[in-house]
C-alpha cells in the first residue's frame, strides 16, 4: 500500500491522517465502474477488492468521494444566479407621507409574496 504523509516534519505523530495513493490502473478501473454504476452493489465492491487488491473501506470511500465530487454544489455563492426582484412591492412614489386619505385602499390588497422562479443557466 502507498500512503502519502501530508506533514513530513511530524512523521512520528500517530494521530496524523495519511492519504492512500491509488495506482493509475486502480484509479482507471474505479472510474470506469463509477461511470456506469456510481452506487455499486456489495457483490461488485467485493469483486473490486479481489481485482484491485485493495481493502473494502478504500474502495467504498473512493466511490463515496467520487459521488461527492460529481454532485452539484448547491451551496456555492454564484451572484449571477441571484434574482434582483424584490419580494415585496414598496411603492414609495408618494413623497407626502402625511396625507391620510380615507379612500386609500392600498394596504387592504392581497399581501402575498410573489413566486420565486429559478433563473436558467443561459
Amino acid at each position: 500500500m502507498s500512503f502519502l504523509n501530508h506533514d513530513t516534519e511530524s512523521n512520528n505523530n500517530p494521530t496524523l491522517k495519511r492519504q492512500y495513493i491509488f495506482t493509475e490502473d486502480q484509479r482507471r478501473r474505479l472510474k470506469q465502474i463509477f461511470e456506469s454504476e456510481p452506487y455499486p452493489s456489495q457483490a461488485k465492491l467485493e469483486q473490486l477488492v479481489d481485482e484491485l487488491s485493495l481493502p473494502m473501506n478504500k474502495i467504498s470511500n473512493w466511490f463515496h468521494n467520487a459521488r461527492m465530487r460529481t454532485k452539484p454544489n448547491t451551496y456555492t455563492k454564484d451572484t449571477n444566479k441571484i434574482s434582483s426582484t424584490p419580494l415585496t412591492d414598496n411603492n414609495d412614489d408618494d413623497d407626502d407621507d402625511n396625507d391620510e386619505d380615507e379612500n386609500d385602499d392600498d394596504d387592504d390588497e392581497d399581501n402575498t409574496l410573489p413566486t420565486i422562479v429559478p433563473l436558467n443557466n443561459s
